[in-house]
């Protein structure tokens, strides 16, 4: 279950979606609660680096 939410994140910021969105999907979809800083770690991990701009 892990990669399959690491490859949402992945997948949602690459197509330039904002973290709540991507947080609301993953609600919706796989009921898991994950809170912004919870996300923005994940996305380190991953090695992502997302823009809060």
């Amino acid at each position: 279950m892990k990669c399959t939410i690491d490859n949402t994140i992945d997948r949602s910021v690459k197509r330039g979606k904002k973290l709540d969105v991507i947080s609301r999907y993953l609600r919706l979809k796989y009921r898991v609660t994950i809170e912004k800083a919870a996300l923005k770690e994940r996305l380190r991990s991953i090695g992502i680096q997302y823009d809060l701009a």
